[in-house]
């Protein structure tokens, strides 16, 4: 019963909006030494109202040797601290790029579940030969929609100017219904953090477990395009 109200709860979050907000937390420890701790993120509304909070659960040395593709799991909580969804992504032993995603051995997938222990989606990574491209499907791997990543990612100190987005295409593999983008933070944060802001637009009529899958792809190509290896 507990699950099942939780679940109503995470998800009616969802229905009414279009727009999401997600603000890495940082870190004075990693702006300092360089190492990264486990990720903890933010989730707002339009109207910058709190909806969510993230948290990542994954080893030490994963995230020192295999930054962009250790296994991971993200616990979201609701503002009542219900984890009413929960994000499971494999180890994948190989790079993260786009000439990858054929191969079962490197292609990367996020797991969406709500409640926790119920899956309601995936997003996979697949190959391509000059860009990102995310498959984003339902419970029964059908293929919902499509993303399309920028030919070039701006990140970094100097990427002012350049704020990579991600194109989400419908079902007819043309049409663009929403987009995920990275916000540039700064200058201090992005020369010494990887605290990353990203903003996630969807049409306001879509399912609400595919808005959960949309936030699955925004949280996949964070930690696929935008996480790094620490400096010595």
């Amino acid at each position: 019963m507990a699950a099942s109200m939780n679940y109503i709860d995470g998800l009616q979050s969802l229905r009414t909006t279009d727009f999401l907000f997600v603000k890495q937390h940082k870190s004075l420890v990693e702006a300092l030494t360089g190492y990264q701790p486990a990720s903890k993120f933010s989730i707002f509304n339009r109207e910058s109202q709190l909806l969510f909070n993230v948290y990542e659960e994954s080893t030490c040395c994963q995230r020192c040797w295999c930054a962009s593709s250790r296994e991971l799991v993200l616990h979201i909580m609701d503002t009542a601290n219900n984890e009413v969804i929960r994000m499971i992504r494999a180890l994948k032993c190989c790079c993260v790029c786009c000439w990858c995603g054929d191969c079962d051995s490197c292609k990367q997938e996020m797991i969406i579940e709500s409640p926790p222990g119920t899956p309601i989606g995936s997003v996979n990574h697949e190959a391509s030969r000059c860009r990102m491209r995310y498959t984003l499907r339902d419970a029964n791997r059908t293929n919902m929609m499509g993303i399309i990543g920028p030919r070039c990612i701006c990140d970094g100190p100097y990427s002012c100017c350049c704020e990579s987005e991600f194109a989400i295409i419908g079902t007819d593999g043309e049409t663009k219904i929403g987009g995920i983008q990275k916000k540039y933070g700064g200058f201090f944060i992005e020369a010494f953090t990887s605290a990353d802001s990203f903003t996630l637009e969807v049409p306001m009529n879509l399912d609400a477990k595919m808005k959960a899958v949309g936030l699955g792809a925004l949280f996949l190509i964070e930690f696929m395009c935008f996480v790094y290896k620490p400096n010595n």
